[in-house]
C-alpha cells in the first residue's frame, strides 16, 4: 500500500487520451486479463471534479488496485493517472461497530468497550480496532446485517445496532477510508450487547483475534497511541460524543 500511496502523491502525467466517443457506463465496469471487477468510479455520491477516461484492474486478490486515468477539463485538459485501492466484492462498503457496556452501579463496574486486538499486516505487529467487516452481497441483505455478523464473528456478541449516521443524515454515504481508497464505512453503536452461546466461526486470517473489555480512559489511550485503526478511532469518537449527550457515565 505504501507504493500505492506514492503513486497518488506523485501521479504520473500522460498524454491526453481522447474519449472513445461513448460515455462510460455508470457504474463503470473494468476488465483485466484474468478478472472482471466493478470499478469505483461511481462510488462517490458527490459531484465529479474530473472526467474518468479509463479504469482498469492493475492487481486483484483480497484488495483490488485500479489504474485510473482522469481528465480535468477546467485545467486545460490535464490528464493524470492514479492508483486506487478498494474492495469491489464488498461494494466498497464496510461497517465498524462500537460495543458499549454501560456502567453497573450495583456491582460498581465502570462503563467499558469491547475492543479487538489482532495481527495488523501493514505494521507486521499486533494492533487494536473495533469489530469491523465488509458487506458481502452474497450473504448480507444490508450493511447493518453485515455489522451484526461482524459483531458476532469478531467480538462474540449480539444485540441491536444503532447507525450513528442516521441522526446526521439517513442518506449519508459513509466516511471515505482514505484519499487513495474507494471504500466507505458506516459507524454503528451496540448498547449492552450480550455474549453469544454459539458464535460463528472466524475466517482463517482472523486467527490472532483477542477480545478485551477496556474502560473509557484506556480506550482513549489506545485511540491516540498509534496502535488503533483510523476507522475505529472515528467510530469511537462519534460513540463517545453520543453517549455523553445521552447522560451515560463513561468515567471521563
Amino acid at each position: 500500500l505504501a507504493a500505492v500511496a506514492r503513486q497518488v502523491a506523485a501521479p504520473r502525467h500522460v498524454r491526453r487520451r481522447a474519449a472513445s466517443g461513448a460515455r462510460l457506463a455508470r457504474p463503470l465496469h473494468v476488465t483485466a486479463a484474468t478478472s472482471s471487477v466493478r470499478g469505483p468510479s461511481s462510488s462517490s455520491p458527490f459531484p465529479a471534479m474530473g472526467k474518468v477516461l479509463d479504469e482498469t484492474v492493475a492487481y486483484d486478490r483480497y484488495l483490488t488496485v485500479f489504474d485510473r486515468t482522469v481528465e480535468f477539463p477546467e485545467d486545460g485538459g490535464l490528464t493524470v493517472k492514479y492508483d486506487l485501492v478498494g474492495h469491489p466484492r464488498a461494494n466498497f462498503r464496510f461497517a465498524v461497530i462500537f460495543p458499549f457496556h454501560p456502567k453497573d452501579s450495583k456491582t460498581n463496574t465502570p462503563a467499558k468497550v469491547t475492543v479487538i486486538r489482532e495481527y495488523i499486516q501493514a505494521s507486521n505487529s499486533l494492533g487494536y480496532s473495533l469489530p469491523t467487516g465488509g458487506f458481502n452481497p452474497k450473504k448480507h441483505t444490508s450493511l447493518s446485517n453485515a455489522a451484526s455478523d461482524e459483531l458476532a464473528e469478531e467480538a462474540r456478541l449480539e444485540g441491536s445496532l444503532i447507525d450513528m449516521l442516521d441522526q446526521i443524515d439517513p442518506e449519508h454515504p459513509g466516511f471515505v477510508e482514505g484519499k487513495w481508497c474507494s471504500n466507505r464505512f458506516r459507524p454503528y453503536l451496540a448498547v449492552d450487547p450480550k455474549p453469544m452461546l454459539n458464535p460463528p466461526k472466524r475466517d482463517k486470517e482472523e486467527f490472532s483475534i483477542e477480545t478485551n473489555r477496556v474502560t473509557f480512559p484506556e480506550l482513549k489511550r489506545l485511540m491516540y497511541s498509534g496502535e488503533m485503526m483510523v476507522p475505529s478511532i472515528v467510530t469511537a469518537n462519534m460513540a463517545i460524543e453520543r453517549l455523553l449527550k445521552e447522560g451515560h457515565d463513561l468515567g471521563l
